[in-house]
């Protein structure tokens, strides 16, 4: 179960907020991995892995959304399933070498094969606020095909004689591609003054290229009296090829369609040149700097005949400042400034029809993001007492900030193209305060919470302000007797409002809650029972929602073998049956209501081996831990 608040921008920008860590939709995997590690000498170690997985993925969504338009509000609605099949390939190299005694080298190199097989449906319709059909769809996707990425690096490494002067440099080498073949069918039908129906047969062949390497270095020079200069230079270059088909079935003939396909090649540079300044005494460390950062991106619509040149130069300063009041106590203030440019999608003028109610199309004029932010933390631990004390607040402004703008036409179909807009607000605290009671052999954990954002949006060409809070918290008591019992409460409060300028009687209001407990008993030396309960309420005071969800797992343990390093379990989980997941959020122009399938009430019967037990017989914490799992067979 999951409930998401979205956040300004739109785009399906929302903040999910875990609440059960289910998985939604039916899940069946199979897996096999090996490794292999050996030490040739004392300078040079490998390591290496492989992994494979087959995934099958089975998904089926009720979704129901009102959406807020200055023009009018309409409801829109989908059943929609999903069928996703993937065959991973993934292997792993590392090797470690010590030159001498001031020189070494690591290399690391990771490959990934990747087989898909995806298939999804949908049924649609948009109806006005008395109910009437505004238009309805129907829509199929295929996309198989395969997709390949390696990725290595090399990092060198050399110390000076000086204590403190060193230089690295970390070269990069990337290849990523796909080779996918897809098709859409969809049948619209369009009511009102101008009724009208249109079918879209299509077969689509996509082939993407790209190839990336750069380097970074450093250069650590001490200053004297615990003072450093860091000095640094960051290159990455980029280049893709896109070529993307769409044919439409005409009277048994395929036509080529290119205002829908995308033949695009570019080449993406980025420099970045700066420097650190760090001074380190007994009771505070300072670090001061500035980076330039130049990106340039070269890159041809070949279809169209058309280039796309941006290039972007932005100053980059940080600050970071750490205080010590003691060991146990910490104040920590962070500054720090990045730039998000766009991606090579956002920036091609190129319609994407994947969904024929709501297109996406990119924009070519769009510039950088360029974000502030401020953090500040404060530690406090007292070793005696046992008690902690952890409080954060944040700050993050976004000039030009990348949003999705909306429009839609009469026919109620939705275009959705990135922009930039003025500015991004995004801000919030949160405490943790954590005691002992020893004569209840108890502990508490109070954790309250506030977050504020603030952000603007395009909707029909009109700009719009939402604000979004969120207050909240979380609360904790455990009680434990020596090694035999343990049992928790937990509990976790949040309020969430949206606001909307341009709408203001479409206001929103979630209350999110959930209440949990857990208890474990270790008996006889050889036996575990163990029960976790979730109780997870969601409603809106806006639409009337209301879930409620009941989760119970249950399991039960017999240890086996010397030191206990063998655990046959049997766990029973979500014994309540509760197979569907709820998903709740309220973005730029609308709230959005999805029930989901999930796996329902199922039972496992697994072995355990604990190597790590085996190589320490002292450590005899398999009733209260988990180990090195060597062997599952379960059922």
């Amino acid at each position: 179960v999951r409930v998401v608040i979205g956040g300004p921008g739109g785009g399906g920008s929302g903040v999910p907020i875990n609440n059960g860590q289910r998985i939604n939709g039916i899940m069946g995997s199979q897996a096999f991995g090996t490794n292999l590690n050996k030490d040739f000498n004392k300078r040079t170690q490998l390591r290496s892995s492989y992994f494979y997985n087959q995934l099958n993925h089975n998904i089926t969504q009720d979704k129901e959304r009102l959406n807020f338009f200055p023009s009018g509000d309409f409801n829109f609605s989908e059943k929609s399933r999903q069928d996703n099949q993937s065959v991973n390939h993934r292997l792993n190299l590392i090797v470690d070498h010590k030159i001498d005694s001031l020189n070494s080298f690591r290399s690391t190199t990771n490959v990934q094969l990747t087989q898909l097989d995806n298939v999804s449906s949908s049924v649609t319709a948009n109806r006005d606020q008395e109910g009437s059909l505004l238009n309805r769809g129907l829509r199929s996707n295929m996309v198989f095909g395969n997709s390949y990425q390696a990725n290595s690096e090399l990092l060198l490494r050399h110390r000076f004689g000086k204590p403190g002067k060193t230089i690295s440099a970390n070269l990069t080498f990337g290849l990523n591609g796909s080779d996918l073949e897809g098709s859409l069918n969809a049948e619209n039908e369009f009511f009102g003054q101008s009724p009208s129906r249109e079918n879209i047969e299509q077969l689509n062949f996509q082939n993407n290229q790209s190839f990336n390497y750069g380097i970074n270095t450093a250069y650590t020079e001490p200053l004297g009296g615990r003072k450093y200069l860091e000095l640094y230079y960051n290159f990455r270059q980029n280049h893709n090829d896109v070529n993307r088909e769409v044919f439409d079935w005409l009277d048994d003939n395929l036509v080529f369609n290119q205002n829908l396909s995308n033949k695009f090649n570019s080449l993406y540079t980025y420099h970045r040149p700066g420097a650190n300044f760090s001074y380190n005494s007994g009771k505070y460390n300072f670090v001061a700097g500035l980076a330039m950062q130049a990106t340039q991106l070269r890159g041809e619509l070949v279809l169209w005949d058309e280039q796309v040149n941006n290039s972007f130069r932005n100053l980059l300063p940080n600050m970071q400042l750490n205080y010590s009041f003691s060991n146990t106590k910490n104040l920590m203030f962070n500054y720090q400034t990045t730039v998000n440019e766009p991606s090579i999608e956002q920036l091609q003028p190129v319609i994407d029809n994947s969904d024929p109610l709501n297109i996406y199309i990119g924009n070519p004029e769009l510039r950088p993001a360029y974000n502030h932010s401020w953090r500040v933390n404060y530690n406090s631990y007292d070793m005696g007492k046992f008690v902690n004390l952890f409080a954060n607040a944040f700050l993050n402004f976004t000039e030009n900030a990348i949003v999705n703008a909306q429009s839609i036409d009469d026919r109620q179909i939705r275009t959705i193209s990135p922009v930039n807009v003025r500015n991004n607000v995004l801000a919030g605290a949160n405490v943790n305060f954590g005691f002992p009671i020893k004569q209840l052999k108890s502990r508490f954990n109070i954790g309250p919470n506030i977050n504020y954002s603030q952000g603007f949006n395009q909707i029909n060409a009109l700009e719009d302000i939402i604000r979004i809070q969120n207050l909240g918290g979380n609360a904790r008591y455990d009680f434990n007797w020596k090694e035999f019992v343990n049992f928790g409460l937990t509990a976790n409060v949040s309020r969430q409002s949206t606001a909307y300028d341009f709408r203001q009687d479409q206001n929103q209001l979630f209350l999110n809650r959930s209440f949990g407990s857990d208890l474990g008993i270790n008996f006889l030396n050889k036996y575990t029972f163990s029960s976790t309960f979730t109780y997870l309420s969601y409603t809106s005071r806006s639409t009337g929602f209301d879930e409620s969800i009941p989760l119970l797992n249950l399991s039960f343990s017999r240890f086996v073998l010397k030191n206990n390093i063998g655990e046959i379990k049997l766990a029973g989980n979500n014994l309540l049956n509760q197979n569907i997941g709820v998903v709740q959020r309220a973005d730029v122009n609308f709230i959005e209501q999805t029930v989901t399938n999930n796996l329902g009430r199922f039972v496992m019967l697994s072995f355990t081996y604990r190597l790590n037990n085996k190589l320490n017989p002292m450590g005899n914490m398999g009733r209260m831990g988990s180990g090195m799992r060597m062997m599952r067979i379960q059922n």
